[in-house]
């Protein structure tokens, strides 16, 4: 699955907010824990028992929310990134 979001600001940093049926239909639920990594200007969240992070939210609208400054490496903030799931990951790249 592909979508498209922009990129936001909260507390002077970027933010990526990325929730609902897009999560749900490639088993992104809530609960789910996962780690992030950047490779080559890509943000990359990939499912990882061991993980340090965790998907937020409720059983029908599970949330990753993810505000950090180095989402400027991926676009600037007002700006569209394009958004790859699948089961195993989530893909973050420039449009």
């Amino acid at each position: 699955m592909e979508i498209t979001r922009k990129m936001g600001m909260n507390r002077m940093k970027p933010r990526l907010w990325i929730e609902g049926k897009s999560l749900l239909l490639n088993g992104w639920l809530k609960g789910v824990k996962y780690r992030v990594e950047w490779i080559e200007d890509t943000l990359i969240y990939t499912k990882d028992n061991d993980g340090n992070r965790k998907v937020a939210g409720t059983d029908t609208r599970p949330i990753i929310d993810t505000n950090n400054i180095n989402l400027l490496k991926v676009q600037l903030i007002g700006e569209m990134v394009n958004i790859k799931l699948d089961d195993l990951t989530i893909k973050i790249t420039r449009i």
